[in-house]
């Protein structure tokens, strides 16, 4: 509860105006929209999922303090520091409590259950300082809690025994305060150094060399965390138990005010004032909590789908490109970007009758008495009950006549006379809202009038209020919405002035009353004049022609353009006036060629749905920007259900629920990333393995060292394996090289001379660094090639030949090692492009089998030396034969192209290894990752197939797959691994397939 005091204070801020946040506008929020969680853990190489402390340096790694040590994250790998017993140089503990970094000397301070360390960045080792109960000079207790510098530039170490000042010297003094736990040290921008304690809150007085309590009225005596907001106040975390309120508290120390915030869990472990305005808060057991600068509040507590991992929030940090890291307790650590959102607005939860029922969506719509409707595929007819917050499912019923025909939904239109029409695979129905119930056409609606086609595909009306039905095969029925007369309109192979396809799979009326209908085989366009149709068909000679005669989805934007999108052809722009068509496809950044729903955003982009995620298009700019999961899509295929809502946001159906999209929030990451070095290695050696970056570094090496690599990374956290890279060594080549997501470079037998490498990186979204990172390499060369070599070689030329002669010889002799060096030069990228060819698999772009073999070798002695687990997993796609009679071989092929595409995307880190094994058969390799990892990944693999149509109108694709993991030995072999995996994989292919199963490992 709050004191007396604390009332007063509270309404004393209320009444003069205290500001809670800065005027700059919040980023991570938007409406009820949560952003998106993502989650780094063991799995991933994390090296223990109690994340304690986060830093970020100013190369641009982030470091972590974990419970197993301190790591290194440079968005695609981590370095993990530990204890290393009887080695003084090491890390004094697993267990690190807080970490500290000093930008002005370039070093990171860990307080850990052993003391305090110092590693300087880019130097070996770390020095420890302890406790010492017999040296008052030394730490008052080794279990280091807090570090800061003061405002004279000494170090501050709280501990929970006492507080303690680093002399220049390297000495610490003991500094009295009134609790002995020293909970949180902060030096703010006034140069004022806070002190959290569980005595309450204090500051330093450099005049009195005395620590101060400072009273602001506040109940709770625990002050765990303090930051600082953007306009100088300070941002405290305070415990709250049966008698101490606790919670969030912003102070103004000044004037003796402060605005509380309490959450559902007031144990406030940490705190975070984000540059955008959020308030974060972290607990010891309800999750995390924003306030907005709005004052809007969001919890992300374990048992909410946007939750955090563990309900015990640690730790709490923003990056430099704005991303807030949530270190937790048993959970991993998360990051938030302001531009990932949880785009999920209903799904489907087996565990919650009340979610969004099971299927694929194939209609979405909000009819004018609000309600949301929603149309599945063997899901029925759903609506959303806003009050209750719980959807209701309209299904067939036998015993009803008035109920729905068929539980496959595949329309929903509502026409003028507000009549909701419900289109069917058992045909088409009105919805009768005053009794709740559906009526049947040509029984209760237009009694004894038939359309053409029993599958309805869509319905709509044209500018004369017609209405008109389109089928699946039975082609397109026109109906007087007064007498319910019909007139059908089918494809006549003879009269190319009749219907192109009976496949009808939209209509539009435009905005000049044009009534469009695209289909199977063309798009067509109705002259009621005639009562015959215009086709626009594809011409493969004529590419103002329309890219694909399958067409999916017709759309008429706020400028009255209409789009046209179609299977396999990507999206088209018809000019009416001229009847020519121009094209939007993979080539142009699209994120897949076959269309599935369209819609206009709140400033002119196209949201465009496919099997491969959401793509943005500006057509004034051509701007193109995909959507996908690691843009905070929970799925990346979506149907045909797609419905601007009357709030303007956008609604995308798929199999795995409702996608809501705000269109007026940027979503474009800016962010340039850093580009760092971060290792050389010869003959797969680090050159230097304690150096944190190469960058401006000049290595020399021999011209025997044959092979050296260089890696690099871009330090953008937002999609990092989406990042991508171009180098180029200037000096050898004349071009940059295009690397793709790549993250390194290889080079063999380099001829003697001097180089720069200069890389570039790129984020997500495609924006890259002005300037490169740069390394200088010197090769040297043999003896008798060096220059003193060469002057001993003139000189005994000079005995021999005399005048013009020897001023001759020396010229052709020059001239032709300069043609030498360049055909070195240029056999030398030939046999690199070669290498790179021989070890790649043609249909998918894995790497082959033949480059696999070679590779498990190396893995396999490197997990022999570290003594580090070593997975395999064995993955096969089912009746890939019969899939292959069926469809074709070239449908087959684009299946095994899909999958190759599906196992990078899930199998994504560095240290794996995925390959074609053969046919429909992929192998793929995990470093240092035990059964328990591999399992989970396999099952994710396996999901990830089941869940996901890999190629339009088709079967859906299972695969089945055998895991196999060792700690290999001395005398183990590699064969052995591989056959175990296989054993497996014929074990779950017997019992059922579309299954994981793993092996025995034995010598």
């Amino acid at each position: 509860m709050y004191t007396r005091q604390a009332y007063v204070v509270a309404i004393a801020i209320a009444l003069g105006g205290f500001l809670l946040a800065p005027a700059s506008g919040q980023e991570f929020f938007t409406g009820d929209q949560y952003p998106r969680l993502n989650l780094l853990d063991r799995t991933d190489g994390l090296p223990h999922n109690s994340v304690s402390s986060i830093q970020q340096d100013r190369r641009g790694f982030l470091w972590f303090g974990t419970q197993g040590g301190l790591t290194r994250y440079d968005g695609r790998s981590f370095r993990t520091y530990k204890n290393r017993p009887f080695d003084t140089t090491s890390l004094p503990h697993d267990l690190v409590q807080t970490t500290y970094y000093s930008e002005a000397d370039d070093t990171l301070w860990v307080g850990t259950y052993s003391g305090l360390a110092r590693l300087t960045l880019g130097e070996p080792g770390f020095t420890t300082y302890q406790s010492d109960t017999n040296d008052w000079q030394t730490l008052s207790d080794n279990v280091v809690i807090a570090i800061s510098h003061g405002p004279e530039g000494n170090l501050w170490v709280g501990t929970q025994n006492g507080l303690n000042r680093m002399t220049a010297e390297g000495d610490f003094e003991r500094i009295t305060t009134e609790s002995e736990v020293v909970r949180a040290l902060y030096l703010d921008s006034n140069n004022t150094l806070w002190i959290g304690t569980y005595a309450g809150l204090a500051r330093w007085n450099p005049q009195t060399e005395q620590v101060e309590p400072v009273d602001f009225g506040w109940s709770s005596p625990y002050v765990m965390a303090i930051r600082e907001t953007s306009d100088g106040e300070l941002l405290l975390g305070t415990w709250g138990d049966e008698s101490d309120t606790g919670g969030m508290v912003r102070v103004d120390v000044e004037n003796r005010s402060f605005e509380p915030y309490f959450f559902a869990d007031n144990r406030i472990y940490t705190v975070l004032a984000g540059s955008d305005g959020t308030l974060w808060a972290g607990s010891w057991g309800g999750g995390l909590f924003a306030v907005t600068s709005e004052g809007q509040r969001f919890t992300f507590s374990e048992d909410r789908d946007e939750g955090v991992a563990s309900p015990v929030v640690y730790s709490l940090f923003e990056d430099a490109a704005g991303l807030v890291w949530i270190g937790t307790n048993g959970g991993g650590v998360h990051y938030v970007s302001p531009r990932q959102r949880n785009f999920r607005a209903y799904h489907h939860d087996p565990d919650d009758p009340a979610s969004l029922p099971a299927g694929k969506i194939n209609a979405i719509y909000r009819d004018r008495t609000g309600r949301l409707w929603v149309g599945l595929y063997s899901g029925g007819l759903a609506w959303y009950d806003e009050e209750a917050e719980r959807w209701h499912v309209h299904d067939v019923d036998a015993d009803d006549p008035y109920a729905l025909v068929n539980d496959i939904v595949t329309v929903l239109y509502e026409d003028r006379r507000g009549r909701l029409w419900v289109g069917t695979n058992g045909g088409l129905q009105q919805y009768d809202r005053e009794n709740d119930r559906f009526l049947t056409w040509g029984r209760d609606v237009y009694p004894d009038v038939e359309y053409s086609g029993e599958i309805v595909y869509q319905v709509a009306e044209d500018s004369e209020g017609y209405l008109w039905i389109g089928s699946y095969r039975g082609g397109l029925t026109r109906v007087e919405p007064e007498t319910g007369e019909t007139r059908v309109f089918k494809a006549n192979p003879d009269d190319p002035a009749s219907l192109s396809n009976n496949l009808v799979y939209d209509l539009l009326t435009d905005s000049r009353g044009d009534l469009w209908i695209a289909t199977n085989d063309g798009l067509n366009r109705y002259d009621p004049q005639r009562e015959a149709f215009t086709v626009y068909r594809h011409d493969a000679d004529d590419r103002s022609t329309i890219s694909s005669n399958t067409v999916r989805v017709l759309y008429e934007d706020s400028r009255d353009q209409l789009w046209v999108g179609t299977v396999s052809g990507g999206l088209n722009l018809l000019d009416r006036d001229t009847g020519r068509f121009t094209h939007l496809t993979q080539d142009d950044g699209l994120s897949d060629n076959s269309i599935l729903s369209i819609l206009e955003g709140a400033m002119g982009q196209l949201w465009i749905g496919t099997q491969q995620g959401i793509t943005s298009y500006d057509s004034d700019s051509g701007a193109v920007d995909i959507l996908d999961e690691q843009d905070g899509l929970f799925g990346s295929a979506f149907h045909s259900g797609a419905f601007q809502d009357t709030d303007g946001t956008l609604l995308f159906g798929g199999g795995h629920g409702i996608t809501r999209i705000d269109s007026s929030l940027a979503l474009q990451n800016t962010h340039p990333p850093e580009v760092q070095i971060v290792d050389v290695q010869v003959f797969q050696e680090s050159v230097d393995p304690d150096r944190v970056s190469f960058n401006d570094a000049e290595i020399t090496i021999d011209s025997s060292d044959s092979f050296i690599s260089f890696e690099f990374v871009g330090l953008d956290y937002e999609s990092p394996q989406s990042n991508r890279y171009r180098y180029q060594l200037d000096g050898f080549e004349r071009d940059q090289v295009i690397a793709g997501t790549r993250n390194f470079a290889t080079y063999t037998n380099l001829p003697a001379g001097s180089y720069e490498l200069q890389v570039w990186a790129a984020n997500n979204d495609g924006v890259w660094t002005g300037e490169p990172a740069t390394l200088k390499l010197n090769v040297t060369g043999p003896w008798y090639a060096q220059w003193w070599a060469y002057g001993l070689y003139a000189a005994a030329v000079g005995v021999l030949i005399v005048g013009g002669i020897r001023w001759r010889t020396a010229r052709v002799l020059a001239g032709k090692n300069r043609d030498l060096e360049y055909a070195n030069r240029q056999l030398a990228t030939a046999n690199l492009e070669l290498e790179r060819l021989s070890v790649r698999d043609a249909l998918t772009g894995l790497f082959n089998r033949r480059y696999f073999d070679s590779r498990l070798q190396e893995e396999w002695f490197r997990a022999r030396r570290s003594k580090r687990p070593v997975s395999l997993l064995m993955i096969d796609v089912d009746y890939f034969k019969h899939f292959n009679d069926k469809y074709g071989h070239i449908v087959g092929d684009n299946v095994l192209s899909a999958a190759g595409e599906i196992l990078q995307e899930t199998i994504s880190r560095k240290t794996d290894f995925v390959a074609r094994y053969g046919g429909e058969e992929f192998i793929a390799l995990l470093y240092d990752t035990p059964a328990e990892g591999a399992l989970r990944i396999a099952e994710r693999v396996r999901a990830s197939f089941s869940e996901r149509e890999l190629v339009p109108d088709t079967d859906n694709v299972t695969v089945s797959i055998g895991v196999s993991s060792v700690v290999p030995g001395t005398e183990d072999e590699a064969s052995t691994l591989v056959a175990s995996a296989d054993t497996a994989l014929y074990t779950a292919k017997h019992n059922g397939k579309n299954r994981v199963e793993r092996g025995s490992y034995s010598n």
